[in-house]
């Protein structure tokens, strides 16, 4: 089936929360979530895609919960660069703080917006993190 609908970008969040547990490693960024939703929105994963950089680094459990939905990978890139990561602290004021785990050009390699081959006839993106 071809992919009609794209998400974009895949971070590893580390979580705290205002009472100080944490939540270690969930796979984030707009991608997963947008890939998801259009999954169920469209009733098939097999017509949605991802593009991003993801680096060695990763353990594929993370990408597990793409495959289950049947997300199509093809737009996910290995890189030199680690994986993008970073802390979301949340505060009991209903503020967060979302504090990069790597340097900037390891996010402008990872999360670079662009065009895949693999999605030529995609006809919804969403560029979001």
């Amino acid at each position: 089936m071809t992919v009609a609908l794209v998400g974009y970008g895949i971070i590893i969040d580390d979580i705290v929360f205002p009472d100080g547990r944490t939540e270690m490693g969930v796979l984030g960024g707009g991608g997963p979530q947008t890939c998801w939703g259009m999954a169920c929105a469209s009733g098939d994963g097999t017509q949605v895609g991802i593009i991003t950089g993801i680096g060695r680094d990763i353990d594929e459990s993370y990408l597990e919960p793409l495959k289950r939905a049947h997300i199509n990978m093809d737009g996910i890139r290995i890189t030199s660069f680690p994986t993008t990561r970073t802390w979301n602290v949340l505060e009991h004021d209903g503020s967060r703080r979302h504090v990069w785990r790597v340097d900037d050009a390891t996010i402008d390699d990872q999360l670079r917006r662009g065009y895949d081959p693999a999605y030529a006839d995609a006809t919804w993106f969403h560029w979001g993190i």
